[in-house]
């Protein structure tokens, strides 16, 4: 029988040397057939279940580093456009300077549009065929974008909760983060709505959340 506490032990041993040893951090599945390899662990697909389950609870407990493993099977767009404005005018030794250093050049400075506005907005994916349709939808007809287009493939793993948790964390505290889901209207597609919202909030600093 699996004691998955002494599982829990090794694969952070593991994760460590592999992220010292090559200085990036492992998948769950490489994770995985590493533990498998050591016969710590039987190479069934219950055992890969209950592997992403333990490790994802001790990471919502601060028992095991969120920087161990990464996830690689999620995607994610930044959709919010730079729009590109001349910069101050140069004095007149100024732009002698510039123009000796940059002959055949312009300096211009990048605005983010939705820097200065009240809401920042998130658009979450359920479906990993439909994420792509999404974005390309968001490119036509929405002129100013979004701050993250985001697919979440059913449930979402708990390394990604973190990375969307960090990218609502660094939203600016004048502006309120507003999330929209996409998914399927029925019992399960409900219950990942839920699911996803919960853990959200379980992690985010942000109490202003809007879903």
């Amino acid at each position: 029988m699996v004691k998955w506490k002494d599982v829990l032990e090794e694969a952070y041993r593991s994760a460590y040397e592999y992220q010292r040893n090559y200085g990036e951090s492992l998948s769950l599945r490489g994770l995985f057939y590493i533990l498998v390899s050591k016969n710590v662990i039987p190479n069934t697909v219950n055992a890969y279940k209950s592997l992403s389950r333990v490790t994802a609870r001790a990471r919502y407990r601060g028992e095991f580093p969120w920087y161990l493993i990464r996830d690689t099977t999620r995607q994610y767009w930044h959709m919010e456009p730079l729009e590109r404005y001349p910069s101050e005018p140069l004095s007149e030794e100024e732009l002698k300077e510039w123009l000796e250093e940059r002959i055949e050049s312009y300096t211009d400075v990048s605005v983010n549009p939705w820097a200065d506005q009240p809401h920042r907005i998130i658009v979450v994916v359920e479906k990993e065929a439909l994420g792509a349709l999404v974005r390309s939808f968001i490119e036509q007809v929405w002129e100013y974008g979004v701050y993250q287009v985001c697919v979440t493939r059913g449930y979402d793993s708990a390394t990604d909760i973190r990375r969307i948790t960090g990218a609502i964390n660094a939203i600016s505290e004048d502006q309120t983060p507003v999330i929209l889901q996409a998914g399927d209207f029925d019992p399960s597609g409900e219950d990942i709505v839920r699911d996803f919202r919960d853990r959200i909030r379980m992690l985010s600093e942000r109490e202003d959340i809007i879903f």
